[in-house]
């Protein structure tokens, strides 16, 4: 595949555009990620295995994972400059379970990079207290080892929610193709993640309410990356 110019400025330019115009429809998708936001401190302060807050964590995670197939969808309609159908929903459905599927293994692989440090926390009520610190130390030292490893993968797959909805492509054959499309692209990925990164930190500040703004703008802007990399008809 011929390696092409693309421009996270362009990106970011053209998500602002399209945010002003469909404004209502974006903030109504980001509610679902502004509530998880909200109850954050919950997470922190209780415990999310304990059905009275797991089971609505879960059902809320499911929503915003359905309003963002959703955004994706609507972002991509828009940029082909297709009208979404009133059947919009009817449509979406099918790609629900293959995106389900792939953003499970995407945590996996982001779960994993920490697992180093909670298993030496694990290990610390049975260890000696003179090993506690090495302990830990080494824990932190594998996982800053195991980290890029994470990343590069996380980049590597990342387009793979466009590719199912995009080529109706199934869960591993989108992450194959990810894998395949993102060669020569992923410095230029990762930069759009650290950026991300960036423009999410006001959201630990504001209750999440600043998701009404942030979250259009990196999806947009996401599906306009993918544009530039997968041009319509390829």
């Amino acid at each position: 595949m011929e390696k092409r110019a693309i421009s996270i400025e362009a990106a970011f330019k053209f998500a602002w555009q399209r945010f002003q115009t469909n404004a209502g429809i974006w903030i109504v998708l980001a509610i679902p990620t502004v509530l998880f936001e909200m109850v954050h401190g919950l997470i922190s302060k209780s415990n999310p295995f304990h059905p009275s807050i797991g089971i609505p964590l879960v059902i809320l995670c499911l929503i915003i994972l359905l309003a963002q197939v959703i955004g994706t969808y609507w972002g991509l309609r828009a940029l082909n400059q297709e009208n979404v159908p009133l059947g919009m929903l009817d449509d979406v459905w099918r790609f629900v379970p293959a995106s389900i599927v792939g953003y499970l293994v995407m945590m996996a692989l982001l779960i994993s990079a920490f697992a180093p440090i909670w298993g030496s926390i694990f290990l610390i009520p049975q260890l000696e207290p003179a090993m506690v610190n090495w302990v830990v130390l080494g824990g932190i030292l594998l996982c800053f080892i195991v980290l890029p490893v994470v990343l590069y993968f996380c980049v590597k797959l990342w387009l793979f929610n466009y590719l199912i909805l995009d080529k109706d492509l199934g869960a591993f054959a989108s992450m194959a193709e990810s894998a395949r499309v993102t060669k020569g692209y992923r410095g230029t990925l990762f930069l759009y993640f650290i950026i991300g990164a960036i423009l999410n930190i006001p959201s630990r500040f504001t209750m999440g309410l600043s998701q009404f703004i942030t979250y259009p703008l990196i999806t947009l802007a996401g599906v306009n990356l993918y544009r530039q990399i997968v041009p319509r008809g390829e």
